[in-house]
């Protein structure tokens, strides 16, 4: 896990359909975390500005 700045944004390496994605969890608010999947090519391009985002409470 990365804390960047100090902001809670974690940032995970992961393989899926064979092209590098990077999955960011921030939290919104005290009881709820908003997580995006970001994808890249080979390029570095980026695929879409946000493949999945989904909301869930912290238990």
């Amino acid at each position: 896990m990365i804390l960047i700045n100090d902001e809670k944004i974690w940032s995970f390496e992961l393989a899926l359909i064979g092209l590098p994605f990077r999955l960011e969890i921030k939290e919104t608010g005290s009881k709820n975390r908003e997580s995006k999947i970001y994808g890249s090519t080979s390029n570095g391009k980026l695929v879409e500005d946000c493949l999945i985002s989904f909301v869930f409470c912290r238990s």
